[in-house]
């Protein structure tokens, strides 16, 4: 046999990474994004903008180096119509929404629990009402992007989605990207909205994506830590940290240094026990694959302990997000 032949063949499965449950809180499948053919300005490096990322792929992922379940958040292009206009697009190029993150939910129900967004009930009158019939079809929560509503997390719409939550035992996910006065409310705004929001919502669980899409290295963290310790029902998913713009500070250079500092800010600040793992898949392909995100954690992670990481990668979502897993 050649030695391509032989690397060819050599190239299995690598098999579990750690041998306790491990949970992925954010991740999402897509046909494309930014289709390469009609955005010149995006990159082909970028495997979405010419490539599908199916939930197959996605669950092929997890099986090669152990993840037992992944969070599966379906949007709309139109949920996020100022990120797609950001890059010098527009929401009809993200092709692949609710209707096929459900599909695919559907059919890895092992792997997978689906999470909704919520459609601005200003624009969509009939939002919570499609709120409840997907949380009664299966969806375990409903994610929420206050900067691109344009308002506060604890605006009346959102108390009224948070009404249909705890109705359901369902959680709510929050999303800060693109939190820029004076076209949003501020960063420091959200988190007391949020507070408010928790305080009055204490039994409806609180994922916040991205780190809160905190800068690790500015006050506002501070502000962001005193209200997760204040408010049990809040756990923090941590793709990314890459602040309100989602920036990726280390491209391709594994095993992530800047990640890997950012997180040890955020392990510092809550503890190992109010920390998530999370990759964002499939947005940031085209610096790493999947299974290197886990791998940094579990060989570079050395501020965790290993009970510490057994918390991060899993335990912790097992917990809030009520997912039954053992092991």
């Amino acid at each position: 046999m050649s030695s391509l032949g032989h690397e060819i063949a050599s190239a299995e499965t690598f098999g579990r990474l750690v041998d306790y449950p491990v949970v992925d809180t954010e991740t999402h499948v897509f046909v494309r994004c930014w289709p390469i053919e009609t955005n010149p300005q995006m990159s082909a490096v970028d495997p979405f903008t010419r490539a599908e990322h199916s939930g197959a792929v996605l669950a092929a992922e997890m099986e090669r180096c152990g993840v037992d379940v992944a969070i599966l958040i379906g949007y709309d292009g139109y949920d996020f119509k100022s990120f797609m206009e950001r890059y010098g697009s527009g929401p009809a190029d993200f092709m692949g929404g609710r209707a096929y993150t459900r599909g695919w939910a559907a059919r890895h129900r092992e792997r997978f629990r689906y999470v909704t967004t919520l459609h601005d009930p200003r624009a969509h009158p009939d939002a919570l009402e499609e709120l409840a019939r997907e949380l009664d079809a299966g969806a375990v929560g409903v994610k929420f992007f206050p900067a691109y509503l344009n308002v506060l997390a604890d605006a009346p719409e959102i108390r009224a989605a948070f009404d249909i939550l705890r109705e359901r035992s369902a959680a709510a996910a929050f999303g800060f990207e693109d939190t820029v006065p004076p076209a949003t409310p501020s960063l420091p705004a959200m988190y007391e909205s949020l507070a408010r929001l928790a305080a009055d919502y204490p039994d409806v669980p609180i994922q916040l994506n991205h780190g809160a899409n905190a800068d690790a290295d500015s006050p506002e963290i501070d502000l962001l830590f005193e209200v997760v310790r204040a408010h049990p029902s809040i756990l923090v998913s941590t793709s990314v940290l890459g602040g309100v713009l989602m920036h990726w500070a280390d491209g391709w250079r594994y095993p992530f240094p800047e990640y890997l500092r950012k997180l040890a800010v955020y392990a510092e600040g809550l503890g190992p026990d109010r920390i998530a793992w999370g990759t964002d898949w499939p947005w940031f392909e085209g610096v790493a694959k999947y299974p290197q995100f886990l791998q940094a954690i579990v060989d570079h992670a050395t501020f965790l302990s290993d009970e510490g990481k057994r918390l991060y990668l899993g335990g912790n979502a097992i917990r809030h997000w009520r997912l039954g897993v053992t092991g």
